[in-house]
């Protein structure tokens, strides 16, 4: 998605968005076959109204159907424009890991058809890092993704949510922010705020209208379950580190125990996909469970379930016995997934 931005949609965007991974800032875009030409014109760029002095910078450069086609050449030659626009830059080497924190600030280069695009990284850490998840479970979910479900699902904070296999709680929790109006970006610091051109009173303004919305209490039923005892306490430290420790619940207890505290809201998971050798039987009996349970406890409720976007995860998801229709496809830890919505007949 491209989109025109002043610097405070820019903040307000970084601070607010629950679905993006990263927001680039486009810095030039110009044609290049040799590399005299790449650096000189890279070396036209104002690199100072984005890179400070000593600062550290990490370059992701990709190539494609382009003359100049070696990466590590044209990171090169990138490199060398920075340097002679700011002084003192530090290029940070090796591969880029979007779960670490790195205060290198990200340059993003894309040769493709001749055409060479310079964007600057305005996020810092990828922006599913939302500053309270440390104490995760086996497999977390991503936040961003966990998002993109809730959205999916159509959920708008108004209805009571439960999740019966929650692990670590990144869907209630996520759910809780929503429901209290508190943006994810509010406890981060981004790359943005540290350019050299940009407006510190802007970013103190912006992060007051957004807590203005903020709002006391959720004011709903948002309910997280798991069987594993250590989970829920890592869901339940993850919901006070993110300010919504006492809008939320979780239980340790089993799949079969969970009840619907209201007579509508969102029954959703990520439940096991069932993907390593000898997984299969006891995943397909985990989905005929939560099937039987929504049937059993939930009816009238919508469920929403991602689930493993391949030939077995269909017959996986026959096991639920339930209406369902998927929404979007998309990655989860490398594996292909589905957001599986629906609703509980009412029987």
């Amino acid at each position: 998605m491209t989109f025109t931005a002043s610097p405070r949609t820019l903040a307000l965007v970084l601070c607010a968005s629950r679905l993006a991974t990263r927001v680039i800032v486009r810095a030039a875009a110009f044609r290049a076959t040799a590399f005299a030409a790449l650096y000189k014109q890279a070396a036209a760029i104002e690199w100072g109204r984005w890179i400070a002095p000593s600062r550290r910078i990490r370059l992701r450069v990709t190539c494609k159907k382009s003359r100049l086609y070696h990466s590590d050449a044209v990171a090169e030659r990138i490199a060398q424009a920075i340097a002679a626009g700011v002084r003192g830059v530090r290029v940070i080497e090796g591969a880029e890991d979007e779960d670490a924190e790195d205060d290198a600030q990200l340059i993003v280069v894309r040769m493709a058809q001749d055409v060479c695009t310079i964007s600057i990284d305005a996020a810092g850490s990828a922006l599913h890092r939302r500053g309270w998840r440390q104490a995760v479970a086996k497999a977390p979910l991503r936040e961003t993704l966990a998002a993109a479900m809730l959205a999916g699902a159509q959920w708008d904070g108004r209805r009571a949510l439960v999740d019966p296999l929650c692990g670590s709680g990144t869907l209630v929790i996520e759910g809780a922010l929503i429901a209290r109006g508190m943006t994810p970006g509010r406890a981060r610091v981004f790359a943005a705020e540290q350019w050299p051109a940009a407006d510190a009173a802007l970013w103190r303004a912006v992060r007051a209208e957004l807590a203005a919305g903020e709002r006391s209490v959720a004011g709903i039923p948002l309910i997280g379950s798991d069987r594993d005892a250590g989970a829920i306490d890592a869901a339940r430290a993850n919901a006070a580190r993110a300010g919504v420790a006492t809008d939320t619940t979780f239980l340790a207890q089993a799949l079969s125990d969970a009840e619907a505290p209201a007579t509508e809201g969102l029954l959703v998971a990520n439940p096991p996909y069932g993907i390593r050798v000898g997984e299969e039987d006891a995943v397909r009996d985990l989905y005929a469970r939560f099937g039987q349970l929504a049937r059993a406890r939930f009816a009238g409720w919508r469920v929403a379930l991602l689930s493993a976007d391949r030939s077995a995860g269909h017959g996986l998801e026959r096991q639920l016995r339930l209406p369902l229709t998927p929404v979007w496809r998309t990655s989860n830890g490398g594996i292909p997934v589905r957001l599986l919505v629906g609703a509980v007949p009412r029987r």
